[in-house]
Formats: structure tokens, C-alpha cells, sequence
């Protein structure tokens, strides 16, 4: 049992920065797309992306926003009214 706990330990932070690395790339993919006006792929990215958290980097969530209203539309944004 112990080292089945070990092993998720170790494994959970590995888990979190790929899905990190594979944010900045749908990011990095859906800027060049845009820029190229492929609208496939900025769909194909944005569906991606759709259920990913917003990063908290201003610029990797510039470009999370781009890529949404590139896709979609405008974005409808949550604020955080704890915040106010």
C-alpha cells in the first residue's frame, strides 16, 4: 500500500507540469495558425483548450483568449468577485 501512495505521489506533479507544457504548445500551435488564418486548426486547438484551466501567465492567457475569440467568438469571462 505504501508504495502504491509513493508512486502517485511522484506520478501527480509529473501529471501537472505535462499538462502545462501541453498548454503552452496548443497555444504555441493556435498563435502560428491564426497567423496563417487556418481556421481548422485554431478550431481543432480552441476544442482543445476549451476544458483546460486558464493559465495565470499574462501572456499565455492573452494567448488562451486569442485562441477562444479566434475560434468561438468573443469569450465571456468569470470574474472573481472575492477579489473586488
Amino acid at each position: 500500500m505504501i508504495r502504491f501512495v509513493l508512486l502517485i505521489s511522484f506520478l501527480i506533479p509529473n501529471w501537472v507540469m505535462a499538462n502545462d507544457v501541453q498548454v503552452s504548445v496548443l497555444l504555441n500551435i493556435c498563435e502560428i495558425a491564426q497567423k496563417n488564418n487556418d481556421k481548422g486548426t485554431i478550431s481543432n486547438v480552441a476544442n482543445q483548450l476549451k476544458d483546460k484551466v486558464r493559465p495565470d501567465d499574462p501572456i499565455k492567457a492573452k494567448q488562451f483568449d486569442a485562441c477562444l475569440q479566434a475560434a468561438f467568438g468573443e469569450v465571456e469571462r468569470i470574474v472573481d468577485l472575492e477579489g473586488l
